[in-house]
């Protein structure tokens, strides 16, 4: 058999002479991982998250502590602003010292003439200048009341009410402790006052009004009366029908 008969053989030679089998190959499985492996993964794993979101915390409290630092020359303009305020208050108060003197001295001042307009102007004090020579002093009495006159202090003897000689103010109320009696004093004028002494009661407070015809007091006795003129005893006069005559 020559060459190519021996070629043509061999290619014409069954495909299916040699099988092949295939091994089928096994998947291995995965091992599962104890329950103790996955908790510590589990708490490596969240501890390296919380790290990593403290770590900004941390730095921006760095950053802030070093800012905090450079914030200190604001407490310095703190002090300038202090004495600009403290300036202006000076100010303030030399202002006002200058207008309170300026009114002091110059009544008419635009302020003064202000307070005038709204309060109305001050009235001046009047001033009494009436002396005792410009009185006429009446005792009213009840029938039955010793009247005596002796150095110019007149005595009145019975029990009843007692009234002012004269209209006018009362000034003073004084009691006496030892024997319990009131002396009563009564303003006529800046100059002129009576004093009534023994009073058991007395129906008007300092600054009151009295009247001639209305009762002062009340006496179980006798009660003193003395006139004044500048704080001195007037003794110049007489007693005419209950009347007190001056003798000037």
């Amino acid at each position: 058999m020559n060459e190519k008969q021996e070629y043509q053989s061999m290619i014409e030679m069954h495909e299916n002479t040699c099988n092949i089998t295939y091994k089928p190959i096994k998947k291995r499985r995965k091992k599962k991982p104890a329950p103790e492996e996955i908790k510590t993964q589990v708490i490596e794993k969240v501890n390296s998250q919380v790290e990593q979101e403290i770590m900004p915390i941390e730095e921006n409290a760095i950053i802030n502590q070093e800012s905090s630092v450079t914030v200190r020359p604001k407490q310095q303009k703190k002090k300038g602003k202090f004495s600009i305020v403290t300036a202006q208050i000076m100010i303030i108060g030399a202002l006002i010292a200058t207008i309170f003197l300026t009114n002091a001295l110059n009544a008419n001042s635009g302020i003064n003439t202000f307070f005038k307009s709204v309060f109305g102007e001050e009235q001046p004090l009047t001033v009494d200048a009436r002396t005792y020579s410009d009185f006429a002093p009446t005792l009213n009495v009840l029938d039955g009341t010793v009247v005596t006159q002796t150095d110019g202090i007149i005595t009145m003897e019975g029990e009843g009410s007692v009234y002012s000689a004269v209209n006018g103010t009362v000034k003073s109320v004084t009691l006496d402790d030892q024997t319990g009696k009131y002396t009563v004093e009564v303003s006529h004028s800046d100059t002129f006052a009576s004093v009534y002494t023994g009073l058991d009661f007395v129906y008007s407070e300092v600054g009151g009004s009295v009247y001639s015809n209305v009762p002062l007091g009340y006496a179980d006795a006798l009660v003193n009366l003395c006139f004044y003129s500048n704080d001195a005893v007037i003794t110049n006069y007489e007693l005419v029908d209950d009347s007190v005559v001056w003798a000037v």
